[in-house]
């Protein structure tokens, strides 16, 4: 990715190859393009560009290129009436210990018995670990300092309440937890949940239900780093599966 980076569009120009299609794959995501109309779209863009030029013909091809900026997440199967995880002492298990539900999904063999689809879950966690989505926070100039202004941000009305920062509650907790405060890059998080059908009414076994995950550090929503837009890209991080139930979370 730094080679993109470094590596201009064409020679005519001073447009880096990873911004072009840092910028292509923004607009897909702004009008909802599918693969189809985004692999017409970087066809024709590549015909009108000179001969030798390094943008990619494809989908494909493009987020290839930006791998190294995708964040992990683990996969956990989980009991389908929510008893359980199966991980730890439970990984290997195909039944709940608890309600003895299935952990697979069970087709009939035509004998009258069911056997397990183990390539099918009847229900997944995906944990999206915040640790290192918090540290990207930190990994620029700018949004270092939106991360910080809660401490060490100007108020120019000290006598309205402009953060959460100013108001009983953080200050409560400020002095539960002596130390804490001095700290400017100690992020404060608000956990929100619930449940939803992204196929519509007309696919009632399938809900989701996503864990939003909102830092509190940052000033009132302003420009293209407010908390609004931390808020939405922790919102399309959560893809729904292809099973028949999903749970998407991040935990602390």
């Amino acid at each position: 990715m730094l080679e993109s980076a470094q590596k201009f569009l064409h020679e005519k120009t001073t447009v880096s190859q990873l911004d072009a299609i840092g910028h292509l794959l923004g607009f897909k995501s702004q009008h909802n393009m599918t693969r189809a109309c985004f692999d017409a779209m970087m066809e024709i863009i590549g015909h009108l560009l000179p001969e030798g030029h390094h943008l990619p013909s494809s989908l494909y091809e493009s987020t290839r290129l930006l791998r190294a900026l995708k964040m992990p997440y683990e996969q956990i199967h989980c009991c389908p009436k929510g008893c359980v995880l199966f991980r730890k002492e439970h990984k290997d298990a195909k039944y709940c210990p608890k309600c003895k539900s299935s952990r697979y999904v069970e087709v009939d063999k035509g004998d009258g018995k069911k056997e397990q689809n183990e390539d099918i879950p009847m229900k997944v966690l995906r944990h999206l670990l915040i640790i290192p989505r918090l540290q990207r926070l930190f990994m620029s100039e700018e949004s270092t300092k939106q991360m910080t202004w809660h401490k060490n941000g100007v108020r120019y009305n000290p006598d309205k309440m402009v953060h959460p920062a100013d108001g009983e509650a953080w200050k409560s907790f400020n002095g539960n937890h002596r130390g804490k405060d001095e700290e400017a890059r100690n992020v404060r998080i608000a956990l929100a949940t619930d449940g939803f059908n992204p196929y519509g009414m007309m696919s009632a076994p399938y809900t989701c239900w996503p864990m939003f995950a909102i830092p509190l550090n940052f000033p009132r929503p302003r420009g293209p780093t407010s908390t609004a837009k931390h808020i939405l890209d922790v919102d399309n991080s959560w893809t729904p599966g292809k099973q028949n139930g999903c749970v998407h979370g991040a935990c602390l």
